[in-house]
C-alpha cells in the first residue's frame, strides 16, 4: 500500500481507488452497479466530512472512519431523509 512520504500514513485515496476499481470487481466479482453504490456512499461520507465537519478533503485519512464520525454521518443522513420526506409530503397533499 502506498504511503505518504512525510507521515508514512497509508494514502487513503489511493487505497479507496484500488479497492473500488480493482479489488471489488476482480477479487469480489461485484457488479458495476454495486461498486457504483459503494462509490456514491463513500462520496457522500466525504461530503459530510468536508461540509459539516470542516475537514479538508486532502487531509481525510483512515482515522476519520471511526465510530464518532460514522455515527454523526448516519445522523446527518437521517436528517436529510427527514427533510426530503417532509418536502415530499408538502408537495403531495
Amino acid at each position: 500500500m502506498r504511503r505518504d512520504p512525510k507521515t508514512a500514513a497509508a494514502d487513503f485515496f489511493v487505497f479507496a481507488r484500488d479497492y473500488l476499481c480493482t479489488y471489488m470487481p476482480t477479487v469480489r466479482g461485484l457488479s458495476v452497479k454495486t461498486i457504483e453504490a459503494y462509490r456514491i456512499s463513500l462520496e457522500c461520507f466525504l461530503t459530510f466530512l468536508t461540509d459539516h465537519e470542516h475537514i479538508d478533503r486532502g487531509k481525510v485519512s483512515f482515522d476519520h472512519f471511526d465510530r464518532a464520525y460514522l455515527k454523526a454521518w448516519l445522523g446527518w443522513l437521517g436528517q436529510l431523509a427527514g427533510r426530503r420526506g417532509q418536502a415530499a409530503h408538502h408537495r403531495h397533499p
